[in-house]
């Protein structure tokens, strides 16, 4: 007894000849579902949502918005938290990376194509004219004072013109006029003794003759003059000493001579006892605040001229400060700095610091808020350059300028953007991963991002080869090159480290690369490579195709293939191709139990595009797109190996179990010998095959829509029976 009996249906196997192939698999398998054993239509599309350009790829957040583009070209939302903006960036084959918002997304049924309005993405630092200046806050007057003994103030006179040798905060030199103790009289008349004796009370310096001119210096309250001008002196070890040949005698910057002259001033009220001090007022111009108010120190450097100080308490130090400018977009993106200025800044508070920086819009980039200044503070315990404004600093005629006078920093913010270059222009392969992190290539560099920072892109890794292609996965980033492929892994791009992985696999196009289940898949110039675990194999593709089945296959299509995951699988499209199936659904892991060729009705099917928002897989087409997997199913066609048995043999009687419309054929060593039109609707239905001489080879074909559950042959309908 002979049977041909098939109840358990599987895909096809490339690599194997026909008669090798395991029971229930495809010599050919179109639109065919084998997740349940049996032989079942795919869905196809769902409707189609038309375009008025060709549809290479799509981005949708929601699954009703979409974005659409002419050519290949990934995007993605922005990782930040509080993106309020809506920022969706993205990056065509050409290169270059763009950002548009997308509340500029449209329904799809309005049409959707690329966004209406796109910036460039990064934030153009200033380049040129920037400074940082000092700036005086403080308007000083500086007042020479007539003070009595007592400490009065008789007479004030302003100086200020006067001032000369001025080093500025640190001291400066006046004659003050000689009309300064002018009409100042502050003398008190003096009784002299009993025996004729006037104590002096200030200091005083005398010349006399002992045997020679000499001078001396007397404190006060240790010296008496008499009306001969004669001067008693108080000794140091006690008593005292008289000099009668005085010539000279200076009291209070007034020399008499003869020295009687001074008993005489003395005695009527005449001499000077005031003093000669300075006082300085420093007040904040703009607001009239008094800064300082108070006595300087002074010496007298010459008769009658007087070195001033300023008070240590007050004048502060002198050091350098570094300043830099940053700007910021509307978004509140941040551009690299431009500078350091450096300045030399006194920091009482009486100076402040002028930043002033050019700055030329770039038109095609997200406007300009603003400037951001930032400056060091030395001695502060932190060398960070603080954030100086509150809010960015609009700009006037292309120019910003701020003032600072403040002595520690305002706020905590430091200056983070010191290495935020803008991407490079010629970026391709966006790709997001993970951490805030997105990643692109440019020739042999792999560009990556500041975290949650896509407009910043200071870091890059270099390969050996070209890249032509990356993709995350699960851990890290694959980068497939002109030779083979890198595993990229690292929590942050600063500590990324690049692994070369054990598959001497060239990727062949970028879009031939799709992210499934942890694993990323590209496409080789002998299969697929499956990447998991830091990990690369070709040995799932080598259950399925042979190097040269693959490229026998595949390789005229290499620069138009286009991966993609749909529920589970990976699918492949031929972008552009109408001479025949233009796409294929397989799952490695299951080999020939899922492997069909697709044959999408409709348009000239140009690629895929994953909303992995909402799970969708859409169908691009040169007129528009459509959703995968949501509409009626598909025509199947499926053709079982050749069924080989050692002697020839006869079949005259069938039976199928199935359901929907199909039309079943049958062949004998490769001729068709029979065909039955199988009534629409379904069951188990027995079916006479006519008279057909005996063969070694049989195989059957069923094509049509529905669902297939077995199929057997038999010499009589006793022995299917009895079978």
């Amino acid at each position: 007894m002979t049977v041909l009996k098939i109840n358990s249906f599987t895909g096809m196997i490339p690599r194997l000849p026909p008669e090798r192939l395991p029971d229930g698999a495809a010599t050919y398998a179109e639109n065919c579902d084998f997740a349940y054993g049996e032989l079942r239509s795919l869905r196809g599309v769902g409707p189609k949502r038309t375009t008025s350009i060709v549809v290479k790829s799509l981005f949708t957040y929601d699954g009703d918005h979409y974005f659409c583009w002419p050519s290949p070209t990934r995007a993605y939302l922005a990782p930040t938290i509080d993106d309020t903006w809506g920022r969706v960036y993205y990056c065509s084959e050409s290169g270059g990376l763009r950002v548009a918002q997308k509340s500029t997304m449209k329904l799809a049924t309005d049409n959707p194509g690329p966004p209406s309005v796109s910036y460039k993405v990064g934030v153009k630092p200033a380049t040129s004219g920037g400074y940082a200046a000092t700036k005086a806050l403080e308007s000083t007057v500086v007042f020479a004072q007539v003070v009595s003994a007592d400490g009065v103030v008789l007479k004030e006179v302003d100086v200020t013109s006067l001032l000369t040798n001025v080093v500025y905060w640190e001291r400066y030199a006046v004659t003050p006029p000689s009309t300064l103790f002018d009409d100042v009289s502050d003398g008190t008349a003096r009784v002299p003794d009993g025996d004729g004796w006037v104590q002096g009370t200030v200091n005083v310096e005398f010349t006399y003759d002992a045997g020679g001119s000499k001078s001396e210096p007397l404190l006060a309250n240790a010296w008496w003059i008499n009306s001969a001008g004669e001067v008693k002196a108080e000794l140091s070890g006690g008593g005292t000493v008289t000099r009668s040949t005085v010539s000279s005698i200076t009291h209070n910057g007034v020399t008499y001579s003869p020295s009687s002259d001074l008993f005489a001033a003395l005695v009527n009220g005449k001499t000077r006892t005031s003093v000669v001090r300075f006082r300085a007022k420093i007040t904040f111009a703009d607001t009239g605040v008094v800064f300082y108010d108070g006595v300087i120190p002074n010496s007298e450097t010459s008769p009658g001229t007087f070195t001033l100080s300023v008070p240590e308490s007050v004048k502060g130090s002198v050091v350098s400060v570094a300043c830099v400018a940053t700007t910021v977009n509307e978004v509140g993106e941040e551009s690299a700095p431009y500078g350091p200025a450096f300045v030399e800044w006194r920091n009482n508070g009486t100076e402040a610091i002028e930043f002033s920086v050019n700055y030329t819009p770039d038109a095609d980039q997200i406007p300009i808020a603003g400037v951001n200044f930032y400056r060091t503070y030395p001695g502060n315990s932190s060398t960070d350059y603080f954030l100086v404004n509150a809010a960015p600093v609009p700009l006037t005629g292309g120019v910003a300028t701020l003032q600072d006078s403040s002595k520690t920093p305002q706020n905590t913010s430091v200056l983070q953007s010191t290495q935020w270059d803008e991407p490079p222009p010629s970026l391709k392969y966006l790709t997001y991963a993970g951490n805030g992190i997105f990643a692109g290539a440019v020739g042999k560099d792999l560009c990556l991002s500041e975290p949650f920072r896509p407009h910043a892109w200071p870091y890059r890794m270099q390969f050996p080869h070209e890249i032509k292609g990356i993709i995350e996965v699960e851990g890290g980033i694959l980068v497939a090159t002109a030779t083979q492929p890198w595993f990229v892994y690292g929590a942050h791009p600063m500590q990324m480290t690049q692994q070369v992985l054990n598959a001497e696999q060239a990727g062949v196009n970028w879009r031939a690369m799709a992210r499934l289940e942890g694993s990323a898949f590209y496409a080789s110039r002998d299969g697929i490579v499956r990447v998991s675990g830091g990990q690369a194999s070709i040995k799932e593709s080598q259950q399925l195709f042979t190097r040269e089945t693959w490229r026998n296959l595949y390789e005229v299509f290499f620069p138009n293939m286009v991966f993609a995951a749909w529920d589970g699988k990976l699918m492949a499209a031929l972008d552009g191709y109408t001479a025949g199936p233009n796409a294929a659904l397989f799952s490695l892991e299951d080999g020939a139990a899922y492997n069909t060729v697709l044959n999408i009705p409709g348009s000239t099917v140009t690629g895929f595009g994953i909303s992995a928002t909402t799970d969708q897989v859409g169908v691009l087409y040169t007129d528009g797109f459509a959703e995968f997997g949501s509409g009626e199913y598909l025509p199947l066609a499926w053709q079982s190996k050749a069924h080989e048995f050692p002697l020839p043999v006869g079949f005259a009687a069938g039976v199928v179990r199935y359901t929907g419309a199909f039309s079943l054929e049958i062949y004998a060593d490769e001729t068709l010998v029979h065909t039955v039109a199988l009534p629409t609707g379904g069951g188990e239905l027995s079916f006479r095959l006519p008279s057909i001489r005996p063969a070694k080879r049989w195989a059957v074909k069923f094509i049509g829509t529905g669902t297939v559950k077995r199929i057997e042959l038999g010499a009589s309908f006793a022995e299917l029976k009895n079978g």
